[in-house]
């Protein structure tokens, strides 16, 4: 009776790595894909705005979200001094020079592709991240 070792589930990028370390161990493996074998999918569902999401914020808790904003240079210059003051008190660097650039990029995905192409349908954003809200306001 044959039987693998492994099974895999994702023929992507990570799958296929997967696959390469598993066969140069002499493992048995398989690997599962339903799209296209090497390609990205987002699996993002739809696209919300950051104005559109704090409005589902707003409408989900009843209350406004917080809001700072800084311009750009000052708020590089805060993540330059507290990193190493949260680092030298034990604490994770969570306010950093990385963090702040990371917070001016707009991540828009989309996950047309995976819809049209592998027939998968998602639910609107706004239900996600109400679900979301409600969910960490509860626990």
């Amino acid at each position: 009776m044959n039987h693998l070792d492994v099974v895999v589930i994702g023929g992507g990028q990570a799958g296929l790595s997967i696959g390469y370390y598993l066969r140069a161990a002499g493992w048995k493996f398989v690997i599962f894909e339903r799209g296209r074998v090497g390609e990205t999918y987002f699996l993002a569902g739809h696209r919300l705005t950051l104005r559109q999401l704090m409005g589902v914020w707003e409408a989900t808790l009843g209350r406004r979200p917080v809001r700072l904003w800084l311009p750009r240079p000052l708020a590089l210059l805060q993540g330059a001094a507290l990193a190493p003051l949260l680092r030298l008190l034990g604490q994770p660097a969570f306010i950093s020079t990385e963090v702040v650039r990371s917070g001016y990029v707009s991540f828009q995905y989309s996950s047309h592709k995976a819809e049209s192409e592998m027939d998968v349908r998602f639910r609107p954003a706004h239900e996600a991240w109400r679900d979301t809200l409600v969910s960490e306001a509860t626990a």
